[in-house]
């Protein structure tokens, strides 16, 4: 699973592109971010614990600046 990507997408989300033009941002949840990545949810769900994605998300989402993912999981 390519971790910093990931992390991106469940803390920043991703912007979405509606057929008018407009930008959206979406958040995934861990299952739709195993499943873009051929993982288990349980992967996913024990590094965004590990890396506090809910809490980065909320501050995010608050406009708090974020510190960068400090360190990548082996494997």
């Amino acid at each position: 699973m390519p971790y910093h990507e990931a992390d991106r997408l469940l803390v920043e989300g991703e912007l979405v592109v509606s057929a008018d033009g407009t930008e959206t941002r979406v958040w995934l949840s861990q299952r739709d971010v195993a499943k873009r990545f051929d993982v288990a949810p349980s992967l996913v769900a024990a590094f965004a614990k590990q890396h506090r994605c809910v809490e980065r998300k909320a501050a995010f989402q608050a406009g708090t600046p974020l510190p960068d993912m400090i360190e990548q999981p082996a494997g």
